[in-house]
């Protein structure tokens, strides 16, 4: 039977180019310049440009539960 072995698995998260890509430039930015620089704190600004979806997402949610609610209360008045 062949002996186990362990891989070395890497710390860093294996990213696309277009995941390293920084808001508002061009090129995207090279593995060594992002784990060079201290994480900065995101801005409320930019999270909501590149979550924007979300809220859409979450209304939309919404909508539907209570859109259930009122479906079922009006199923058990009918019973």
């Amino acid at each position: 039977m062949a002996r186990k072995t362990r891989r070395a698995h890497s710390k860093r998260p294996r990213l696309s180019a277009t995941q390293l890509a920084q808001p508002g430039t061009s090129a995207p930015v090279t593995r060594q310049k992002a784990e060079s620089t201290a994480p900065a704190a995101p801005v409320l600004s930019d999270l909501r440009e590149e979550y924007h979806y979300v809220l859409r997402d979450l209304k939309t949610i919404g909508l539907i539960a209570v859109a259930m609610v009122v479906v079922m209360v009006v199923v058990l008045l009918l019973i």
